[in-house]
This record gives structure tokens, C-alpha cells and sequence, in this order.
């Protein structure tokens, strides 16, 4: 498990100032097309993926409940963890069942895809969401993060489901393209050719002194090749 400080733009803090309501439909959740194939899937009912289990003053990690828990307790901080796959493919599309299980509803939570790490950070694309209905996509490069998508015109989207809702997450990184949908919903998509290879796996964060405390349960983890 890495872990990292960033502080949080005051551009995105002062953004994400919204309530709001919602379900996710049965027909809604993982399905598979002829052309994808799974590559792998977890429940989480036993510890057998290999998921991190962490403990620190900032946040754990943990298996809880049939799900995976990224529960993060300090302020600015981003936790992500990544299961044993071996041979992981450059192209994946991957899905998850999300859904808060504590903290504000200033949060963010997603999946990751081409994770490496070198002496000098980590390195990965992240597609994520928040339950006050933002999304974002974009990169960890050495540790410090970018934006691949404009936070200038972020709007709320009312395809992700607020409050303690399921919300099922899906994201494609094949090729250059990244594309982030929401219960069936592409919300955004972005270019990028820096990562070609590496790992997948979940990420959950918090925002500024305040706002901490971001609390995801992740369930019904599946990757596939496209």
C-alpha cells in the first residue's frame, strides 16, 4: 500500500459544493459483451486476491463485510491498493461496485490502471468519482498528480448516484484513451500516451483539514480485456 500528501487545489476544494439523491438499477451492474473477456474477479469474500491490508494514523486498508474498505482519516491524502495479477495486459476495462460507507460527502474514489512504481513515486491513470456527482481522470507521475480532464468545467452529473448509493464504476484505459462511465453512463474521457503498461487496482481519497475522513466500501471487483 503507498500513501502520499497532496494538497488539494483550492480551485477543486471550492468546487464541490453540492447535495443531492439517488438509486442504481439491477441492469445497471457487470456484464460482459462477446468481445470482452474476464481477466480476473474478486469478491471479496475471502482474502485469496491478495489486496493490501494497511493500518496508519492516516488510514486503513482492509477486507470488511465482503467488500475491500479504503477508509482514509487524514486530511489530503490519497490511498490506493492493488491486487496480485499476474501478467496484467496494457488494456484493460475495469469494474466495481462502490458505495460510502462513512465520512463527507466531499470525497473521491475510482479505479487505477497502468500502476508502476520507480525510486521516484508511483506512476498511474486514475478514474474517479465522488458522491457530490464530480468525476475526473488523470495521473500520478512520480507521485504527484495532474489532471487529464478541465476541473474548471466541472457540473455535476446526475449519473452518479449520491449519498450511500451503489454506484458501479467503470474504466477503460486502451490505448491512449481513458474513458470513466457511471451505471452505464460515460461521464468523460481523455487522451494520453505517458503510462503503457502496469498494474490496476482501487484508489480513495480526502480533502482538505476538515474534510477528511472519506470512507468507500468496494465490492464485485472484475478486469477485463477488451
Amino acid at each position: 500500500m503507498k500513501r502520499y500528501l497532496y494538497v488539494f487545489p483550492a480551485l477543486l476544494t471550492a468546487g464541490l459544493a453540492c447535495t443531492f439523491g439517488g438509486s442504481i438499477p439491477a441492469e445497471e451492474g457487470t456484464s460482459v459483451t462477446p468481445e470482452e473477456t474476464i481477466l480476473y474477479q474478486d469478491d471479496f469474500s475471502t482474502n485469496s486476491g491478495g489486496w493490501p491490508e494497511f493500518d496508519d494514523p492516516q488510514g486503513t486498508t482492509s477486507y470488511y463485510n465482503g467488500g475491500y474498505r479504503i477508509h482514509v482519516t487524514g486530511a489530503e491524502w490519497d490511498y490506493f491498493g492493488s491486487p496480485t495479477i499476474e501478467n496484467t495486459p496494457a488494456d484493460v476495462i475495469v469494474e466495481v461496485d462502490t458505495t460510502k460507507h462513512g465520512g463527507p460527502i466531499q470525497n473521491k474514489f475510482g479505479i487505477v490502471c497502468r500502476l508502476s512504481d520507480t525510486p521516484e513515486g508511483s506512476n498511474m491513470y486514475y478514474l474517479w468519482i465522488s458522491t457530490q456527482q464530480y468525476s475526473a481522470i488523470g495521473k500520478f507521475v512520480n507521485s504527484k498528480r495532474t489532471f487529464l480532464t478541465d476541473i474548471e468545467i466541472w457540473s455535476p452529473n446526475p449519473a452518479i448516484h449520491p449519498g450511500e448509493a451503489i454506484n458501479h464504476i467503470r474504466g477503460e484505459c486502451i490505448g491512449n484513451t481513458l474513458s470513466l462511465y457511471a451505471n452505464g453512463t460515460l461521464l468523460l474521457q481523455a487522451t494520453d500516451d505517458q503510462f503503457t503498461e502496469g498494474k490496476v487496482g482501487l484508489i480513495s481519497g480526502s480533502y482538505k483539514e476538515g474534510y477528511e475522513g472519506t470512507d468507500i466500501l468496494f465490492e464485485n471487483f472484475v478486469v477485463k480485456t477488451p
